[in-house]
């Protein structure tokens, strides 16, 4: 796939030259795969002054033969030590950081099939290795919609963490921090409906494809309003401009933030009959094993985390606290058995 955004070839420049040292001290490793906005030449850099501000994260897929557990504190320290090279004034955002999936072929093939590994698979870039995906009999028949749960619950969760520890001070991280979590929202709605659309640019652009869905099973709110909340955050999102972001209005954009979840939350909660965040056999049954295990410890520990209503009512309550800004971390920790990443902490990579 040939990259010509100036943007992206910084960041793939970035890539190349963390996955070198990482082969010069693992030889082992078999693939690279370069994912997420970078390979979908959709990474954002903001012009400032003098500064390129890096707002944007490169996600790297490696692949080894056996033992990735093995492998992976050692390259998370190698992570660490050269995201710190970049931790300068001219370049550095806490958005900038490298993601790192260290799996095997086998793994790969029985892994989760949902909306990120169909992008993974459609657009990423290999940087090293041969190539492996036409092997992989991929299905994206069967949706999985707790992966909306989640994504809506960790994008939730970021911009009330962000805010609390990031954006008291510059505005652009505030407005970016907005519009990065408000373009989700669009992810989710497509997911729902089955399109399998791996740029956000796209997606944004073909949003009203879903007026009449959304507007017949949630009609209480103004989906043009949301919609067009949608492209303006993801216009912001891939291209930043200084002009742009001076003119928004922080209130004014987080009420619209607070606006659109409630309406696709509730376009959830009607979706699955007023029970947006459960698990269903019919759902669990297409977790690998080790999920389904995760899930029945996971229920035996906390059972009311799965009664009907309950995560729902404590999202609406995060919703709530965000509203008045209020931030109550309690609020976020039950939402942390319904997250993978380990960056969701108090004080930690967003």
């Amino acid at each position: 796939m040939k990259n010509t955004n100036t943007n992206d070839n910084l960041y793939l420049k970035i890539a190349k030259d963390f996955s070198t040292i990482l082969l010069n001290k693992y030889p082992k490793i078999k693939t690279i795969l370069l994912a997420g906005s970078v390979a979908k030449n959709e990474a954002a850099i903001l012009e400032q002054n003098d500064r390129r501000i890096l707002l944007s994260d490169i996600d790297l897929y490696i692949i080894v033969d056996s033992n990735p557990k093995l492998l992976k504190s050692y390259v998370e320290k190698e992570t660490k030590k050269f995201i710190e090279t970049y931790r300068i004034d001219a370049l550095f955002s806490p958005f900038f950081h490298i993601s790192i999936g260290i799996t095997t072929y086998g793994r790969l093939k029985r892994t989760w099939k949902n909306l990120r590994f169909y992008e993974m698979i459609k657009t990423g870039i290999i940087l090293y290795g041969q190539e492996f995906r036409d092997n992989l009999n991929f299905s994206f028949n069967v949706l999985d919609p707790i992966f909306t749960n989640r994504l809506l619950i960790e994008r939730l969760m970021q911009q009330i963490l962000f805010e609390k520890y990031y954006c008291n001070s510059k505005k652009y991280l505030n407005v970016y921090s907005i519009c990065r979590n408000l373009t989700e929202l669009a992810t989710i709605i497509y997911y729902l409906n089955g399109q399998k659309v791996p740029s956000y640019k796209e997606r944004a652009q073909r949003i009203f494809e879903f007026f009449e869905e959304v507007n017949s099973i949630c009609p209480n709110f103004d989906w043009k309003k949301v919609f067009n909340a949608i492209i303006f955050a993801t216009d912001v999102k891939i291209n930043p401009q200084n002009e742009i972001i001076e003119k928004v209005e922080i209130p004014v954009l987080r009420e619209l933030f607070v606006y659109s979840y409630s309406a696709v939350l509730n376009y959830l909660k009607k979706k699955y009959n007023e029970e947006p965040f459960e698990y269903s056999l019919k759902t669990i049954k297409f977790l690998p094993i080790s999920q389904i295990i995760k899930s029945i410890i996971l229920y035996l520990k906390k059972p009311n985390y799965f009664s009907k209503g309950v995560l729902y009512q404590n999202f609406e309550q995060m919703l709530i606290s965000y509203q008045k800004e209020n931030f109550d971390i309690e609020l976020i920790k039950p939402f942390y058995y319904r997250t993978r990443h380990k960056e969701l902490k108090e004080g930690g990579e967003i």
